[in-house]
């Protein structure tokens, strides 16, 4: 007895409990995330920026949110004598309490502040600082306070909100399956990260919020090594419950006994083996999967975890070992930033397209669309604020302002056009291939294959091409009413689809997406014959949309398709008349032989 293609899906009381428990699980995470999201709006827009005006930056430790420390000070500041690691007491007298506290006090404080700091060993210390009238632009370390708190803020706030919303997506769309479920739950552990809530759970240890962040990882890894159906079928797969919670396990028995940058190493090293594990396991599922669409369930995944991998990797771990002068610390730091966004979304977001089944085809269209407008853009941009200028202010001279803004306008104009040109033709290449093969390629070999190859030859090609290049899971060649030659769908489903179809007036190709067998119709039709028969294509994996790109170039191989098909046929059937008058021929000569 082998095993079920999928494992059941959840149902009956356990899918009540399981729906239950999520249901409390999200909408505790969703108030941390709300809350969370408020403080550090707070925190960057209010509280960093009125300390910087005078002078230094704060922190509040790890699980003591009630505690203020100095974490750097401008050269004025410490003139004054304030030093990093001073605890903030109070201001101008009144006792300060937590790092909220702080803020609102120094943005309703006047142009000078005494601060009181208490130091190791020392008495308390009261500094007289004075207000900077532009604290956006004070910089720490070689950065501006603007530059890294805009992509701080971003790569602080921007993580938890789009993984609750991913979470919820998968509980709505796909709540009953198994899989969908286990990413759902690890992605609302991965919202409980450390840097994320610091201020929405300041009574709960970071430790404790780490632990959480690495058994939602492990939950995730687990989940990426049952796609696409929660049905572990190696030893390989089997092992990755054994595999996956080891960062945690080791981090726990590690932790009191070896330093921090030792236990960073064995954190990375085994966040890394585990994710790479998960990995392997997926490409030895893609490899004993024969169904089209459940490999790209599979590719989607794979891609999210090297995505993730890959900028945890050069991003962020090979950046602590990079000296910040060899690129500068403003670049690192923005580096990290991003690199710490993709690597924690990265695994999440391919998930989420893989158990929704995201259009991969349609992806296709928006991945070019999208390069070439960002290219078109950028070079309208980049040569407008150069080449236009230039270009007017040598207009103004011949023809006043209006003569000189219509002579930039022209170059910018023909400079556009041409990159506009091979930005697309790039991207079509790139992104689009297979509709440029059955634009450009497909006819221009139909024209050899007309001289040499018999329909059904000519047939079988175009539907291997079709097929390939166009996405479609079935095809059909049907000609004077007759099937030539077919591809996933049998001859008594197309008879009796053919029964109920009427060919439409027009000349052009026929395309109904709502019809769930052949919703593609391409006439096959010669100037001397008019229309002779149909080139039929069944849906795409997933069932999504031939776009506009797809049907002109399906619509531009009919006329070549028929026309090979038809000179192939006229060749054969000359073929057999000489073949047939050479036999008659030979008989007629047969008696007056020796």
């Amino acid at each position: 007895m082998g095993l079920p293609e999928a494992l059941p899906h959840l149902k009956g009381h356990e899918w009540q409990a399981v729906r239950a428990v999520y249901l409390l699980f999200a909408a505790i995470t969703a108030a941390v995330v709300v809350v969370s999201l408020w403080f550090n709006t707070i925190d960057t827009f209010r509280n960093t920026p009125n300390s910087v005006a005078f002078g230094f930056r704060m922190q509040s430790p790890s699980g003591d949110a009630g505690r203020v420390d100095v974490s750097a000070v401008t050269p004025a500041a410490k003139i004054y004598g304030l030093h990093e690691g001073d605890r903030i007491k109070a201001i101008d007298g009144a006792p300060m309490a937590s790092k909220f506290a702080v803020g609102s006090a120094l943005g309703s404080a006047g142009d000078r502040i005494g601060l009181t700091v208490s130091r190791a060993g020392q008495a308390d210390a009261t500094i007289t600082l004075s207000r900077s009238p532009s604290p956006w632009t004070q910089v720490f370390d070689g950065e501006a306070l603007w530059l890294d708190r805009s992509f701080w803020y971003l790569a602080l706030n921007l993580p938890p909100p789009l993984l609750l919303a991913a979470s919820l997506l998968l509980f709505l769309r796909r709540g009953r399956t198994r899989i969908a479920m286990l990413f759902a739950f690890g992605f609302l552990l991965l919202c409980y990260r450390s840097a994320f809530t610091v201020w929405a759970l300041p009574a709960i240890p970071a430790d404790y919020r780490i632990a959480l962040v690495k058994i939602g990882w492990a939950v995730c890894f687990i989940a990426a090594a049952g796609m696409p159906d929660a049905r572990y079928r190696t030893r390989l797969a089997k092992l990755i419950f054994v595999i996956a919670p080891l960062p945690l396990l080791a981090t726990g028995a590690f932790w009191p006994q070896v330093s921090p940058a030792t236990l960073y190493v064995i954190d990375r090293s085994l966040y890394f083996g585990t994710m790479a594990y998960a990995a392997m396991v997926m490409l030895q599922r893609y490899g004993m999967t024969p169904d089209v669409t459940s490999r790209q369930r599979l590719q989607w995944a794979m891609t999210g975890a090297c995505i993730s991998a890959a900028c945890a990797l050069v991003f962020i771990d090979a950046l602590w070992l990079t000296p910040a002068r060899l690129i500068g610390v403003s670049a690192t730091d923005v580096v990290l930033h991003l690199g710490n966004i993709a690597s924690t979304l990265a695994l999440p977001l391919g998930a989420v397209a893989s158990l929704l089944g995201l259009r991969l085809f349609d992806a296709e269209s928006t991945l070019h669309k999208s390069v070439v407008y960002s290219v078109v853009t950028a070079v309208v941009l980049a040569f407008a604020a150069g080449a236009g200028k230039i270009a007017g202010d040598f207009g103004k001279e011949l023809a006043g302002n209006a003569g000189g803004a219509l002579v930039g306008a022209i170059i910018i104009a023909a400079v556009v056009d041409p990159v506009r040109k091979r930005a697309s033709g790039w991207a079509e290449r790139t992104f689009r291939s297979g509709v440029l093969a059955l634009r450009d390629t497909l006819p221009q070999l139909l024209a050899e294959l007309r001289l040499t190859a018999r329909p059904g030859e000519i047939a079988d090609i175009v539907l291997t091409r079709v097929e390939r290049d166009a996405h479609a899971t079935s095809a059909a060649i049907v000609i004077d009413g007759a099937p030539l030659r077919l591809r996933g769908i049998d001859e008594a489903a197309l008879d009796q689809w053919l029964a109920g179809w009427s060919p439409p007036a027009g000349d052009g190709i026929d395309y109904d997406r709502n019809d769930t067998l052949l919703p593609m119709r391409i006439p096959l039709s010669i100037e001397e014959r008019g229309v002779s028969g149909w080139l039929f294509l069944g849906p795409k994996p997933e069932k999504s949309a031939y776009d506009s790109a797809e049907r002109d170039a399906l619509s531009r191989i009919g006329q070549p398709v028929a026309r090979a098909l038809h000179h192939a046929a006229l060749r054969e059937a000359r073929e057999r008349r000489d073949r047939e008058n050479w036999e008659r021929l030979e008989r007629l000569l047969e008696p007056h032989r020796g």
